[in-house]
């Protein structure tokens, strides 16, 4: 019972709930007016209007919150090491499977296996290790550890313990257990697409007829739509390949227009990265990073760099950050297109827009997030831009890491990290090229191909109605928000009862008093975290509803469709626009060199 959340008790029991004894009754009551008052700070409306996002009013909720009291917590009789067990017993299987089925592509399944298990062990450790090192202490305090190191007390307990621990935490428990389902499901449908699209990837990528697959690496820490997860799959021969498990068509389209573009310009040619649209999901070629050949090249490689800026604005693109682009020797390459073709939210009248909305709604090029855009917090600021972003400066916000692991003073504290360099600035001679030395030709760029799609506007308009039925991603919140929030979710106190959880995540409903048009969403949002997953939405480029996972869909949730603002921008392109366009990047650009 403890393991279910509000909206789980509410479809199980129905629209009486459970019957309360007078106990019962009273805790009931004071979590209820926990929640009113403590979660949602007394905001009576808003209070009702979450309710009513599952069908309650304020007096029908008291029998969802109190489960009947257990007499005693049950020992479980899983731990880390079993998760991690389960996991890689079933993922070997799918890769052995795959080296059976696969001709010509042998497989490292010793090598393939570590890759995969080891994101999958540090998912389970990052959620468990909270709960269990708030055990540890309370433990270590009251004498009862047993060894006579650090790292034996540490072991002693996580193999005597930690089964307790979980018995205590039937939430996290349920967690564990679906996490470790998830990633070998996930995985076993990446296997089985592979090997049977095996022949078509040999003939898009031009893979060699026989290679052998030695690793997978996987990004668990961004899980979407059921626990799947993008991978770079590790080839011997060097061929590497990346498979998206969501429809890649808004990226297929935009690499036929870079085509377009390249075949009509008066600039130097075009590359494109290759993929395989496979509908639901696709395989995409991996972009290495590479030092451009010469000074010649670099200055190439800005006036390419100009004209993928002047399409990523026309197509009123979001989030091209640093890590959405690769300097691959003379040639710039975006590499994560699912923010193409931003729709328009509609907004409440008055409404003033986050912030996020203002950079998409705005009809200046620094809406792609390509020039140089500065991320603030408590610690400073840092350049994030696709185009200058540099790294190895200070985030902004502490990070919560922890010190001393692996023994019985294991304990989490907050410190300040530096950001790695990315891919995506140019190299040449061993300096790193940002914007501000090669301004001219980016600048060339930029107006060469903005003043192409001006003279074949007609042409273009055609070329923009190909997207249409194409999803793209629409990010309601940041990543890094939701992050927190699934992270925090993970502490000990909020792990005993689902209900305790149901109340940290509404937190997401505080935000709507700001931004009230996502108020349809956050169920849809709490679910998604609730499964572990960072919550994400999408809509159809021509279309004005919003899609969730489920398939659920919010009807006119947008004022305008992405491609109705491609459209409209492309028709108000011209030399006064672009005099605009220029002097917002001029003035972007000299940002850079005030910082020197």
């Amino acid at each position: 019972m403890r393991r279910l959340s509000l909206e789980e008790r509410l479809a199980r029991f129905g629209a009486d709930g459970l019957p309360l004894a007078s106990a019962d009754l009273e805790c009931a009551r004071a979590r209820f007016g926990r929640w009113r008052d403590e979660i949602f700070g007394g905001r009576e409306e808003l209070f009702r209007l979450r309710l009513a996002s599952i069908g309650l009013e304020p007096d029908r909720v008291l029998p969802y919150l109190v489960c009947p009291a257990e007499s005693s917590p049950l020992r479980s009789t899983r731990s880390s090491d079993a998760w991690i067990g389960h996991a890689s017993r079933a993922i070997e299987e799918h890769l052995e499977r795959l080296a059976r089925a696969s001709t010509g592509l042998e497989v490292d399944v010793r090598s393939v296996l570590e890759s995969i298990v080891t994101p999958i062990r540090e998912l389970v450790d990052r959620r468990s290790r909270p709960a269990l090192v708030r055990d540890l202490r309370r433990r270590k305090i009251a004498g009862d550890l047993v060894g006579a190191t650090p790292r034996e007390r540490w072991l002693g307990f996580v193999r005597g313990e930690s089964g307790r621990v979980l018995g205590e935490l039937p939430v996290l428990e349920r967690a564990l257990d679906e996490a470790a389902d998830r990633a070998v499901r996930a995985f076993g449908e990446l296997v089985e697409r592979l090997a049977g699209d095996l022949e078509r990837l040999r003939d898009r990528f031009a893979l060699p007829a026989r290679d052998r697959l030695v690793g997978v690496e996987a990004r668990l820490r961004e899980l979407h739509r059921g626990g799947r997860f993008v991978a770079r799959l590790r080839l011997a021969s060097g061929s590497d390949i990346v498979y998206k498990p969501r429809p890649p068509a808004c990226e297929a389209r935009y690499q036929d227009l870079v085509a377009w573009l390249g075949e009509r310009w008066d600039g130097p040619e075009l590359r494109t990265q290759h993929l395989l649209d496979r509908g639901a999901y696709g395989w995409f070629e991996f972009v290495r990073e590479a030092p451009c050949s010469g000074p010649a090249g670099a200055g190439d490689y800005h006036r390419r760099l100009g004209a993928q800026l002047a399409l990523a604005h026309l197509l009123a693109a979001i989030d091209l950050h640093m890590e959405n682009v690769v300097a691959s020797g003379d040639h710039p390459f975006l590499v994560d297109l699912e923010t193409i073709l931003q729709p328009a939210p509609r907004l409440p009248p008055g409404t003033r827009p986050a912030d996020l909305e203002t950079a998409v709604l705005t009809e200046l090029v620094a809406g792609t997030r390509l020039l140089p855009t500065r991320f603030g917090g408590p610690l400073g600021s840092v350049d994030i831009g696709g185009t200058s972003g540099r790294g190895q400066e200070r985030f902004p916000f502490p990070v919560p890491k922890w010190e001393s692991e692996g023994t019985d003073e294991v304990r989490q504290v907050e410190g300040e990290v530096i950001l790695p360099p990315a891919a995506n600035l140019p190299r040449l001679g061993g300096a790193r090229l940002g914007p501000e030395g090669h301004e001219g030709e980016l600048l060339e760029g930029f107006e060469s191909a903005y003043r192409l799609f001006v003279r074949r506007r007609e042409e273009l308009g055609r070329r923009l109605a190909g997207f249409a039925g194409a999803p793209v991603r629409w990010p309601a919140r940041t990543t890094g928000e939701y992050v927190r929030v699934l992270d925090e979710s993970f502490a000990p106190e909020y792990l005993a009862d689902a209900i305790d959880r149901d109340f940290l995540i509404d937190v997401l409903w505080l935000g709507v008093e700001r931004r009230p048009h996502l108020a349809p969403i956050v169920p849809s949002e709490t679910r998604q975290l609730l499964a572990g997953d960072v919550p994400i939405f999408t809509v159809r480029a021509d279309s004005r509803d919003l899609d969730d996972p489920s398939g659920a869909a919010c009807l006119g949730f947008f004022e305008r469709s992405g491609l109705e603002r491609a459209l409209d921008r492309l028709g108000a392109m011209g030399e006064d626009d672009l005099e605009r366009q220029v002097h917002a990047i001029r003035a972007s650009i000299s940002t850079l060199r005030e910082d020197v």
